[in-house]
């Protein structure tokens, strides 16, 4: 019987947590830095994630990475469904070659897009458990209420993604 699962979750590259779950509970601890505030690198965020794997193995954890799912301003919440964020991605990049120039909400975005490439290239690097939060929540990014926080019903959506790579550990005959 597993008593104790680990689950790391680099989100965006600007913080990674790890999740002690055990029959005492559940708690969080922070092991990196705000990327806006202490300036970000790919080398620093590779470095977290790869000091976060070896945390978990010395604790014969799983660390699992997901992406996040995430919208700049150019769609608002009611319009948004259905716009899959690779789209609005390839809107943006399509906005920069015209304009030359994007507002920060846009440009933010284009930095997301980076950043969750290299985690999912990083995690296959590494044979990492990968959860594509991006593409789960695709066709409901009208649960985003602002640029990355949820309505209840993506979370649930979150933690049904989550569920799958954490129970295939604790309850391997479980599908």
């Amino acid at each position: 019987m597993i008593r104790k699962a680990m689950l790391g979750l680099a989100w965006l590259g600007l913080c990674a947590l790890v999740f002690e779950i055990s029959l005492r509970g559940l708690a969080a601890v922070e092991i990196g830095r705000s990327a806006w505030l202490y300036g970000w690198s790919p080398d620093r965020d590779q470095r977290s994630v790869s000091a976060l794997r070896q945390a978990t193995r010395r604790t014969n954890a799983t660390l699992v990475v997901a992406n996040q799912q995430a919208k700049s301003t150019l769609h608002d919440r009611e319009s948004i469904r259905g716009v899959r964020y690779a789209d609005e991605v390839r809107e943006i990049r399509d906005l920069l070659a015209q304009r030359g120039f994007l507002y920060a909400p846009e440009a933010l975005l284009l930095v997301h897009a980076e950043l969750m490439d290299g985690e999912a290239r990083w995690s296959a690097a590494h044979e990492v458990p990968f959860v594509d939060l991006i593409h789960a929540l695709d066709q409901r990014r009208d649960v985003l209420v602002s640029w990355v926080h949820l309505l209840p019903e993506g979370n649930r959506i979150i933690a049904d993604e989550l569920a799958a790579p954490i129970l295939a550990r604790a309850c391997p005959t479980h599908h």
